[in-house]
């Protein structure tokens, strides 16, 4: 199970903000799954499917969600989160 959380520290990584320089907050992650879910919905709405499974409501977001993505989907998702 890949969740979002998974998601976004990769994407952290990818800019080099997680690990060697500092940690995310909470609020931080808690930002960032909230961009990921509006990001993976504008895909969707211009026709790429995804198995990503978006949260409830913005005010219920939870980085602990399963993503619902593969592997390589979760990477490819990461790598553009990281750029968006």
């Amino acid at each position: 199970m890949i969740t979002k959380n998974d998601i976004v520290l990769t994407a952290y990584e990818e800019l080099s903000i997680s690990g060697i320089t500092s940690s995310p907050s909470p609020e931080d992650i808690r930002m960032a799954v909230k961009r990921l879910d509006m990001m993976v919905l504008a895909w969707q709405n211009s026709g790429l499917c995804l198995s990503y499974v978006r949260s409830e409501g913005f005010n219920n977001i939870d980085p602990n969600q399963d993503s619902g993505l593969n592997d390589v989907n979760a990477h490819a998702v990461s790598l553009n989160l990281a750029k968006h």
